[in-house]
């Protein structure tokens, strides 16, 4: 992990955090009072309040996370392969994490909120097609989008201007507007 205090001009590498992280995968902060980083090693997940002192948090719902999201007051976390939950979430600013099983058979890859009342989450998945899922600004329940649109995994997902795009294995887009009924673009 490393931070700058400059405008991005210059990096210090925390040395420590090699001991926290053998890899960290994302860090994100939730517009207030926590930095979260995500990774695998001897923690999953790891918190700081200023970006630069963090505490890991050891295995909380999974092994490895590979994307964080942050929004409606929870912080969510996608990965989790090779264990029972590839989607958590906390409630309690990143301390303690509850597994929501195995939303995507094999993991997560990332996932977003659009500010108001949906989460879309993308991952990849061994024995079906069904890559995306969405849910409710709780988050606890999720619903796929189906099979036809990626084959076997959606890399990444983004909202702004009222829209989410999409995209996934076989060089395709897809966009939605209400994150749930989505269309591959001719």
């Amino acid at each position: 992990i490393c931070y700058s205090e400059d405008g991005g001009l210059t990096w210090t590498f925390l040395a420590s955090s090699s001991s926290i992280f053998s890899g960290v995968s994302h860090v994100l902060y939730n517009g207030v009072d926590r930095w979260l980083a995500c990774g695998n090693g001897s923690n999953s997940l790891a918190y700081s309040p200023d970006g630069k002192t963090w505490t890991g948090l050891g295995y909380s719902s999974a092994t490895s996370f590979n994307r964080l999201a942050y929004g409606n007051n929870r912080w969510f976390g996608a990965g989790g392969q090779s264990t029972a939950n590839t989607l958590s979430y906390s409630t309690n600013n990143g301390v303690s994490w509850t597994g929501l099983g195995m939303v995507f058979d094999t993991y997560g890859n990332n996932l977003v909120f659009n500010g108001t009342n949906r989460w879309v989450a993308v991952g990849y998945s061994e024995t079906s097609d069904a890559v995306m899922y969405s849910s409710d600004a709780n988050g606890t329940s999720w619903t796929s989008a189906g099979t036809t649109l990626f084959t076997k995994e959606a890399l990444s997902v983004a909202y702004g201007g009222g829209r989410w795009v999409a995209c996934g294995k076989g060089n395709k887009l897809a966009y939605s507007d209400n994150g749930s009924q989505w269309t591959i673009p001719t």
